[in-house]
């Protein structure tokens, strides 16, 4: 209920919004397509939409950002081909940081391990490997 509640209200307000300003549906229409390739994981149509719209006038701040995603195109095709990501490491190493904050030093780096694997239950059986391409996890 809530999420189709938002969607009304940000269609309605859309609605309104598009009458009041074309830069404004402009800038609306771009974000929204950009996001939907993005999630959908087609890269191509994501480039083209890019390239789109070097033809068209947006805002100082959304050109700004057009410009940003167009310098790290390369990067962000890897992101869109590769399920990989650092975010479940940089956890770890969050996890780990507070866990040396909250107890304020061990008595040695062997007590300091026992912990960490302790609290990860990194003393089990490691789990499948997850796939690392879109079209491996859609194909299965």
């Amino acid at each position: 209920m809530t999420t189709l509640c938002t969607f009304r209200c940000k269609t309605m307000y859309f609605s309104i919004a598009k009458h009041i300003s074309p830069e404004l549906r402009d800038t609306y229409e771009i974000v929204n397509t950009l996001e939907r390739t993005f999630r959908d994981h087609n890269f191509k149509r994501f480039e083209q939409v890019l390239m789109d719209a070097k033809n068209r006038t947006y805002p100082r701040k959304v050109c700004t950002v057009l410009q940003t995603l167009e310098k790290y195109l390369v990067s962000i095709e890897n992101s869109f081909k590769y399920t990989l990501s650092n975010g479940p490491v940089e956890g770890i190493n969050n996890k780990i940081k507070n866990l040396k904050r909250s107890n304020y030093g061990y008595r040695n780096f062997r007590n300091l391990r026992y912990r960490v694997l302790i609290s990860f239950k990194l003393t089990k059986k490691p789990l499948e490997p997850k796939k690392i391409y879109y079209e491996a996890l859609k194909a299965s």
